[in-house]
């Protein structure tokens, strides 16, 4: 009865009961299941739970939810996580970071100086049996050569290469006249990888030993290799006269979805000045390199898990309980903790 003919709670707090505007998302977080609003200050955790993340996704965990919709139990209880983290604030776990339509459409998993930042949707093209996006192929392979000393090295981005050769016309014409262009390509062992209808492919030009090189991950042949090489010197201004057009050995793909993979193996042989012909397995591959990309991540902890963006003291955000990372509320779609996500999910 007395729960019957209380006044609508909806716009006071849980814990003290005082009525504040809702709007005010400064000083107030709500639940989705119970629609309840909290102070930040009445939530005796604090930032320790405030957002907890089960399976990469945030979640406001309500207090009252937290213990009526007992999954999880461990969210109640801020312990040390169990899993390994790297120092840069990611979980060694590559299983850890996935991807969810529901709670949080796209988050930034991976942050670098040197290329595009890692999302969701990028990462979990890694997953088995998918084609890997052109902008996961050209993170990976410029921490490939970050991670060496090398500076005899210019991997082409791959967002141009494709242009250069397939579709000229989009290409801005101060490429070819660009300095850098010509010294990256007379001074160095040019590095081009290829996407063409979604078929990942290789170019190795070194003009000091005058090599052409065209890799197909599906199998090269020499006819092949003449007619990619027609394309590269029809669009150059110096003689390619004294240039070897040679066949390389090298594994060779035998599905229809990791000449990414293969790709990217090829481009860190090369690096290394390791045999092509080295075995490749696509899976362990995909495994291994979700692992160097969290590695090699810099610091995420004081970066909004959602947008990417480095938090400051002026902005109003949480703080995972166990990755320590950050999110900024308006970043903050869906308040709902994972109890509440799965009570729903079985409601509907």
């Amino acid at each position: 009865m007395l729960l019957k003919y209380s006044a609508s709670v909806l716009e006071f707090c849980t814990i003290c009961g005082k009525f504040e505007d809702p709007k005010n998302i400064i000083t107030w977080v709500k639940c989705d299941i119970c629609q309840r609003w909290i102070h930040e200050q009445c939530d005796s955790r604090k930032h320790d739970i405030s957002v907890p993340i089960e399976s990469s996704n945030v979640f406001y965990v309500c207090p009252i939810c937290s213990i009526n919709f007992d999954v999880h139990t461990h969210l109640t209880k801020p312990t040390e996580s169990p899993t390994k983290m790297f120092g840069n604030g990611l979980f060694q776990d590559i299983n850890y970071y996935r991807y969810s339509k529901k709670s949080l459409s796209n988050y930034v998993v991976a942050i670098y100086d040197y290329t595009y930042d890692l999302t969701i949707e990028d990462y979990m093209t890694l997953n088995a049996c998918q084609y890997i996006s052109n902008t996961l192929f050209h993170t990976c392979s410029n921490i490939f050569l970050n991670c060496t000393n090398r500076t005899d090295i210019k991997i082409w981005s791959i967002f141009k290469t494709c242009l250069m050769f397939y579709n000229l016309k989009s290409l801005e014409y101060t490429f070819f006249k660009d300095e850098f262009f010509q010294d990256k390509l007379l001074h160095h062992v040019n590095i081009i990888p290829i996407l063409n209808n979604s078929h990942f492919t290789l170019i190795i030009i070194v003009f000091k030993n005058f090599t052409f090189q065209y890799i197909d991950p599906m199998g090269t042949e020499f006819s092949i290799v003449a007619d990619m090489f027609k394309r590269f010197a029809k669009e150059l201004n110096f003689d390619t006269a004294n240039i070897k057009i040679i066949n390389v050995d090298h594994c060779v793909q035998k599905d229809g979805y990791n000449c990414g993979i293969y790709v990217l193996h090829f481009i860190q042989c090369t690096i290394n000045n390791l045999d092509l012909t080295s075995p490749n397995n696509p899976d362990q591959e995909r495994d291994r390199l979700k692992k160097i990309l969290l590695e090699k991540s810099k610091d995420v902890k004081e970066y909004c898990l959602k947008c990417g963006r480095k938090v400051t003291e002026a902005d109003k955000c949480f703080q995972c309980h166990k990755c320590k990372k950050f999110i900024e509320k308006g970043c903050l779609i869906t308040d709902i903790c994972p109890l509440c996500k799965i009570y729903t999910e079985k409601k509907g």
